[in-house]
């Protein structure tokens, strides 16, 4: 008997030594409730301190790490860190997740699965902030996200499906949203919203892409999709209204997306009500929007590879559609003032297109495309219009041909029209 009660007492040590889960739980008010369920060598954190507020950590594994800190009523926490699809028959190790939630009725939960290593933090300031990450490791990789709320009806998501993936979500104001998704490794996304209603999604479904938005304001929406690896995009809306997509993102049209490799997009917004779009799909290309002033609209379509288009609007209410085809084309428009209206189509490869206007209810236009028995490519058109009133157009079919329009005044009118190989046109108004 004595033999079987030593035993007995050394298997009940060893384990003890083995699976050293540690848990601290302090409550300092009314009605908390606070749930702690180990399973392995974890530790977990809990401190609630006001009146019925919820806390739930479940942990599955080695080495993983919980905590939470509540001041405030009837907040809710919850730590899940166990392993493929919150299966308790399967690990998941060496996560680390904190919460902090200051304030009341906030709502925050980290969900850490498979072969674990990943980073989790979240801090609501405020009332009735809703904060959740979710993620994945099957493949290797550690994944870091990070979200901050300051306000009031703030919500924030992020999943990352796959390891190595990096999120930061910063929010001041209220009735902010901000959703991350990334399916692959390596990608990076950043969402910083200031003011109150302000709407950003980002979707990464494959690799190593990278993402910034930054609202400055109310009721802006921005948007963005990339597919394919080495992608980059940098957002920036100052003012209200500014558009880039659809509430709810899946009802419309992505504001910015990127199908392809190594494609980048720069994109400012300030003023309000401004609207523009930019698509991408191929590989290498670049497009850069910058709008100042109020309800200017712009459009920018890129398929094939190094292509380039820039777009410039300051004023008012000014119209600008970019198309480039196939590869290696260049577009730049430039409108100053209020009503111009600028649209440039580019097929083949090798053109080259610039617009700038300066006054008001300007009109320009530029096409550029093959011809079969030419061939098409390496066209050349610049139309500069300043003043109000003045209308443009250039046509070029086929290759090596070059046209240049200068208008100064009010109320000119322009056309030009090469179909051929090697015409050079120029037309000057004042």
């Amino acid at each position: 008997m004595k033999k079987t009660s030593l035993v007995l007492g050394m298997v009940f040590a060893a384990t003890f030594a083995m699976a050293q889960n540690t848990a601290d739980v302090t409550q300092l008010g009314n009605r908390n409730a606070a749930t702690v369920d180990q399973t392995g060598s974890n530790g977990a954190f809990i401190l609630s301190t006001g009146n019925d507020n919820k806390a739930t950590t479940t942990q599955n594994g080695e080495g993983n790490s919980g905590s939470q800190i509540q001041t405030g009523n009837r907040n809710e926490a919850t730590i899940d860190q166990n392993g493929v699809g919150g299966d308790r028959s399967s690990d998941s190790d060496n996560n680390v997740a904190s919460q902090i939630q200051t304030g009341n009725r906030n709502a925050a939960s980290i969900n850490q699965e498979d072969n674990g290593g990943s980073t989790a933090s979240q801090i609501q300031t405020g009332n009735r902030n809703d904060a959740s990450i979710f993620q994945r490791n099957p493949w290797g990789g550690v994944n870091d996200h990070s979200q901050i709320q300051t306000g009031n009806d703030n919500r924030a998501e992020a999943n990352a499906w796959n390891g190595g993936n990096t999120g930061l979500q910063v929010q001041t104001g209220s009735d902010n949203y901000s959703y991350l998704t990334q399916a692959q490794s390596g990608n990076d996304a950043t969402h910083l919203q200031t003011g109150s209603g302000n709407y950003a999604t980002s979707g990464q479904s494959s690799g190593g892409s990278s993402v910034f938005v930054s609202q400055v304001g109310d009721a802006n929406i921005a948007t963005t999709g990339q597919t394919g690896a080495g992608n980059d995009i940098v957002m920036s809306q100052i003012g209200s209204g500014n558009n880039s997509g659809v509430n709810p993102y899946w009802t419309g049209t992505t504001g910015v997306n990127q199908i392809g490799a190594d494609n980048s997009v720069a994109f400012a917004q300030i003023g309000d009500e401004n609207t523009h779009y930019v698509a991408q799909n191929g590989n290498d290309n670049s497009a850069f929007v910058a709008a100042i002033g109020d309800e200017n609209k712009g459009f920018i379509s890129q398929r094939g590879n190094d292509n380039l288009a820039a777009l410039a609007q300051v004023g008012d209410e000014n119209y600008a559609n970019i198309s480039q085809r196939n590869n290696d084309n260049i577009a730049a428009v430039a409108q100053f003032g209020y009503e111009n209206t600028a649209r440039v189509n580019q097929r083949n490869n090798g053109n080259a297109a610039a617009i700038l206007q300066k006054g008001a209810e300007n009109e320009a236009m530029i096409s550029q495309s093959g011809f079969p028995l030419f061939g098409g490519g390496s066209n050349s058109a610049l139309i500069a219009q300043h003043g109000d009133g003045n209308k443009a157009g250039v046509t070029q079919v086929g290759r090596d041909n070059s046209a240049a329009v200068f208008q100064s005044g009010n109320g000119h009118a322009a056309g030009v029209l090469q179909i051929g190989v090697g015409n050079t046109a120029t037309v000057m108004q004042r």
